[in-house]
């Protein structure tokens, strides 16, 4: 009976509340890109395969083009099904029409059984190749992205936490069953859910001036999701005092995020923003010091019991890291709580 599918309308609408919350996640971090789902006359015009259900989304940019698509695995062999879906998007490069594929993501409601392990390892080298990046989220790295994106503490992914997870957020999209849609809205697409701006309180980044290329694009997606962020290219005017204002900046500051990278590490005056931050933490004024690798380095010494997120291979999935430490340095809520 291996692989035999056993949806029924119940696994059915737990599929679809799974599709949704993918919209949701991929609609925050991309927020002026255009979402397309299958229900969209278009999207065939972009890959030349039958959509299944609910699970494909395209999102499209000025820039890119992003696939994403997820699957709940209830089947006699989840192995099985996620295989099928991996070997399709071997497959997947070459079906597409147009535009510049960036990135694709397979979220799974499970955890990936290590059988499908080497595949996945697999094709995250073939894609590379052609850069595009391939990422498999698992159930938790799905639970992860909920918390970051979203503010919510989800438990698991089952379909009745799901759906407090949709109701609590106010959902519309039309990936949503239809009970959900007339009772969360009017199911207009890519609208929202509430702005986390001003949530995340006042950010300092802390980096070396060769590194503003990487900073500037950081401190872009910062600004949606906190209060202020303290960017020395826009804080210090001619005629300011520049030690003054650096450590007025450190002093307002509810976070300190250290860029680290070949030429972070050897400036003096960064590494003594690193540790002006670390003696924050250490005395209780409510400052936290969450260092980023930007590029490979040798980690200072005094950061290297902290954890930091990982930018080297991915500046969407360092930046997912970093926002999730975000979130997680304020009071966050469980659905249904």
């Amino acid at each position: 009976m291996d692989g035999i599918r056993l949806y029924n309308n119940q696994t059915e609408r737990h599929r679809q509340y799974l599709a949704a919350v993918m919209h949701q996640i991929i609609s925050h971090q991309y927020p002026d890109a255009e979402i397309i789902e299958p229900s969209d006359t278009q999207f065939r015009k972009y890959i030349n395969i039958k959509p299944e259900g609910t699970e494909h989304l395209f999102v499209k940019d000025h820039k890119s083009l992003i696939y994403a698509r997820s699957y709940l695995a209830v089947s006699t062999s989840p192995e099985a099904g996620i295989n099928r879906r991996l070997n399709r998007i071997v497959r997947l490069y070459s079906q597409i029409q147009e535009g510049s594929l960036e990135r694709i993501i397979l979220a799974l409601g499970i955890e990936c059984p290590r059988a499908c392990q080497p595949k996945v390892l697999e094709i995250s080298e073939s894609l590379g190749e052609k850069s595009v990046q391939f990422e498999v989220w698992e159930a938790k790295d799905v639970r992860l992205q909920i918390k970051a994106w979203l503010s919510i503490i989800c438990p698991s992914l089952y379909a009745s936490h799901l759906e407090q997870l949709i109701n609590r957020s106010e959902f519309q999209c039309n990936l949503l069953p239809a009970v959900m849609q007339s009772s969360s809205g009017s199911g207009g697409k890519n609208r929202q859910s509430k702005n986390t701006s001003d949530d995340l309180g006042t950010l300092f980044v802390s980096h070396a001036s060769e590194d503003k290329p990487f900073v500037d694009k950081l401190v872009e997606k910062l600004d949606r999701f906190a209060k202020r962020v303290w960017y020395d290219k826009r804080e210090i005017i001619a005629g300011d005092r520049i030690t003054d204002k650096i450590n007025q900046g450190l002093t307002e500051a509810t976070a300190i995020i250290a860029v680290l990278s070949p030429h972070s590490v050897s400036k003096p005056w960064v590494m003594r923003e690193m540790e002006a931050g670390i003696n924050m933490q250490i005395s209780e004024q409510g400052t936290s010091v969450i260092p980023i690798l930007a590029k490979k380095c040798d980690i200072p010494p005094l950061l290297k019991d902290i954890r930091y997120a990982d930018f080297t291979e991915s500046f969407q999935k360092g930046f997912n890291q970093l926002l999730t430490g975000l979130q997680g340095l304020r009071k966050s809520f469980q659905p249904g709580a």
